[in-house]
């Protein structure tokens, strides 16, 4: 605090032409206590701040003679018709002082000044011409803030169905869009949808990602936008598509072949995405074992195997298995236990042609024996001594007997 004190001086003055004006003329005055108010200096850093965000105001404040007894800020809200609402700014440093408006939570102008009082309460003000408030300073409000998106990504979905997808957006002041981009399976390109309140309900969105025919991933994101322009976005996510649905067999039918020593098994099997392989199992006649053999393909959605031919006539168990290209099995033992069917065996058939064939040869054997027997006569038994010898005559043979009646 600077006390009261007196100035006195003596002093000469005279013309241009050295005449004398006056001499040992005395000079003297007394200050008081101060008068002079602090000064402010202030730059405004701002011209926007975000309705959910502080505003932050920093000044210089001094006094030439005194200390500085309070600083204070005060201001207009953006709900506020006067600049009456006043913030105590506090020493920050070396005659720095701050204080802080508050959010304001809706858009609009703030318009404040600042007011400094020194200890023998001389007052400042800044903007000088403060009652008028074209003069105030002023920052404009503004939405800098992004819409909330709150989702939970869908991990699987089931081919040939439609995918739900579900988000809660929320933006404090207004919200324009909510937009949904997916890529389908085999597509290279984003596919953009406005979604829309579920029911009305202003921040409940949903929509339906169209069903895929066949399995793979969909990937997608959510995005939305306010009425600032302020822009949110989800991560891309993935949803992979999945077959669960096992084949369908329609009909297993038997048919023997080769005189019922065969068995022909068609078996009609579809599926909602391809079928991979169709199996067989079947049990030979007297067999433990279940022996399996891929069907065949045969045309649309036809499969088909024969079962080879059994040494012995019996029961054929047998059964059929479909997967397909997603791993889902369907077994006609699922539905009921095994098929069976009667077939004739080889073996048998076999053992009696040669039975019959043996009976065959034996009484060929004997016919031939009995021919023979027929038609030759008794065996003639010559006594030949030596000394008969020269009275034997030769007989003539048939052939020369038989010319001799045949000639003329």
């Amino acid at each position: 605090m600077k006390w009261g004190y007196s100035f006195r001086r003596n002093s000469t003055a005279s013309d241009i032409e050295g005449n004398l004006l006056g001499q040992n003329m005395i000079f003297a005055f007394t200050t008081r206590a101060d008068t002079d108010p602090p000064t402010i200096e202030y730059h405004p850093s701002q011209g926007t701040v975000s309705y959910d965000q502080d505003y932050n105001v920093m000044a210089i404040i001094k006094d030439q003679w005194g200390a500085i007894d309070n600083a204070m800020l005060f201001y207009q809200g953006v709900a506020d018709t006067s600049p009456t609402r006043s913030v105590l700014m506090s020493l920050s440093g070396t005659d720095i002082y701050q204080a802080s408006i508050p959010a304001q939570q809706s858009l609009g102008t703030i318009f404040y000044f600042i007011r400094a009082t020194d200890s023998y309460n001389n007052m400042a003000w800044n903007p000088v011409n403060y009652t008028n408030q074209s003069q105030l300073y002023t920052v404009d409000v503004i939405d800098g803030v992004r819409p909330e998106i709150s989702h939970v990504p869908v991990i699987e979905a089931d081919v040939f169905r439609e995918i739900e997808i579900w988000a809660v957006v929320a933006d404090s002041i207004q919200l324009t869009t909510v937009n949904l981009n997916y890529r389908a399976i085999g597509s290279i390109t984003y596919t953009r949808i406005a979604m829309q309140p579920f029911n009305n309900t202003p921040n409940t969105f949903r929509h339906m990602i169209p069903a895929q025919n066949t399995t793979g991933m969909i990937h997608y994101n959510i995005t939305a936008v306010d009425a600032s322009g302020n822009f949110n976005s989800t991560g891309f996510l993935s949803v992979r598509i999945l077959d669960r649905t096992a084949p369908l067999i329609i009909s297993v039918i038997p048919e023997l072949l080769d005189n019922q020593t065969r068995v022909q098994v068609k078996a009609n099997i579809t599926d909602d995405v391809e079928v991979g392989s169709v199996v067989l199992y079947f049990k030979t006649v007297g067999g433990d074992a279940w022996v399996s053999r891929q069907m065949t393909h045969v045309s649309g959605d036809v499969y088909e195997f024969i079962i080879p031919a059994q040494r012995r006539s019996g029961v054929v168990y047998y059964y059929v298995n479909a997967t397909d290209s997603s791993g889902n099995q369907a077994s006609t033992l699922f539905e009921e236990d095994q098929f069976q069917i009667e077939v004739e065996g080889v073996d048998e058939g076999i053992s009696i042609y040669y039975v019959l064939g043996g009976v065959l040869a034996v009484l060929m054997i004997l016919l031939v024996l009995l021919l023979i027997r027929k038609f030759s006569g008794p065996a003639k038994i010559k006594d030949e001594s030596p000394g008969d010898s020269s009275d034997a005559q030769p007989e003539p043979p048939e052939e020369a007997e038989e010319r001799d009646i045949d000639a003329p």
